[in-house]
């Protein structure tokens, strides 16, 4: 793989359903060879509606919706495309919480495998990642990788936050995979509004490479 999943997902951590709005669910094309999501989605998990106080946020073929605590930036990433980040502050300066998306256009592999492989490189040496397929229309695939893993708190400390990362690898066709990442410190996850900005993701009709 060319970094799609892995060095996007870690790319955005550094600078760091309701499902999407055309189709039906195509639960016919279920993987069940090598890179099938086995496991089941955990509660709070699912894509859903955003809240009522949360503002739209229109992407380069998607939507999100945030709300008005997160600060927006918009910027191109080391691939060329353009990448979109929400911020705001966590009780850990250094780790603020953080959704960012991000296309990969002409992944060298498709989103089950680029999911799988995240999934067990995250799961080397530490707490296992868990990973599920999310619903989507018919002819795209969506998967969720979540996982924790230790960062610094502080440039050159040696202490360490327990952080807590969600990846949504949403394949929209051959040419195309849109990530969002949702970044915050773990003791903060449980109130942080990250997870539900990440789970209002929604792909645009006529959305491609």
């Amino acid at each position: 793989m060319n970094g799609s999943a892995l060095k996007l997902g870690l790319a955005l951590a550094a600078v760091t359903l309701a499902t999407a709005a055309c189709g039906g669910s195509d639960s016919s094309k279920a993987d069940t060879g090598p890179y099938a999501a086995t496991a089941s989605p955990a509660a709070g998990t699912s894509m859903t509606k955003a809240p009522a106080d949360f503002h739209e946020i229109h992407g380069e073929g998607f939507t999100i919706w945030a709300p008005a605590g997160f600060q927006e930036e918009r910027k191109k990433s080391s691939n060329g495309e353009p990448m979109l980040t929400l911020q705001a502050p966590s009780s850990e300066k250094a780790i603020p919480q953080q959704v960012g998306v991000i296309r990969d256009v002409n992944p060298d592999a498709a989103a089950d495998e680029q999911s799988f492989t995240l999934e067990s490189v995250q799961s080397i040496g530490g707490e296992k990642a868990v990973r599920t397929e999310v619903p989507a229309p018919t002819g795209q695939r969506a998967f969720l990788v979540t996982w924790t893993q230790s960062r610094p708190s502080a440039a050159g400390s040696t202490a360490t936050v327990d952080t807590t990362y969600w990846q949504l690898m949403w394949q929209v066709d051959k040419d195309l995979i849109l990530n969002v990442v949702a970044v915050a410190p773990s003791a903060d996850w449980a109130t942080s509004d990250v997870s539900r900005i990440l789970r209002s993701f929604t792909v645009d009709e006529g959305s491609h490479a």
